[in-house]
């Protein structure tokens, strides 16, 4: 899906031609968004995305504790 270009500021000052959602500065490395939805949806998706590794996490370290440190006490 293409966009229409769009030139974008970098909080670094470099500016960064966009023509879809999401590109990362060459000056900086960090990502620059086409617009302020596009970047809501990016931190949504971190958000989601620690959240079902810690639930992971968590899971495992509960079946640890019950099926192998438990039974070894």
């Amino acid at each position: 899906m293409s966009l229409p270009e769009k030139t974008v500021q970098c909080q670094c000052g470099a500016e960064v031609v966009l023509t879809r959602g999401s590109k990362w500065c060459t000056a900086c490395g960090k990502q620059v968004f086409y617009s302020a939805k596009d970047k809501r949806n990016a931190l949504i998706n971190r958000i989601y995305i620690l959240v079902a590794l810690a639930s992971v996490f968590t899971i495992l370290t509960y079946l640890f504790i019950e099926m192998i440190a438990t039974p070894l006490l």
